[in-house]
């Protein structure tokens, strides 16, 4: 794929002078540094999320069926709950 990046001029400098060294193009080096850049980068961690269970006389969803969801979607109906 090809893009367009602004970087300071400065930076630019400094990353062609570090391709050059390392015998790499310019598309090679930008792209082994941002393989680096992903493989250090910590997934963010996943919250754990607990499934709606009510409490006796509190006010809850419905459970519906698959066949039951698919008749009210077909038939457009609002939901009688």
């Amino acid at each position: 794929m090809r893009t367009t990046i602004e970087i300071p001029d400065v930076l630019f400098r400094r990353v062609k002078l570090a391709a050059l060294h390392r015998e790499l193009t310019l598309k090679e080096w930008f792209t082994h540094a941002l393989e680096r850049a992903l493989e250090n980068e910590v997934a963010p961690a996943r919250r754990m999320v607990r499934a709606p269970v009510g409490q006796p006389g509190e006010h809850h969803i419905p459970g519906r069926t698959n066949a039951e969801l698919a008749v009210l979607l077909e038939n457009d109906a609002p939901n009688p709950g």
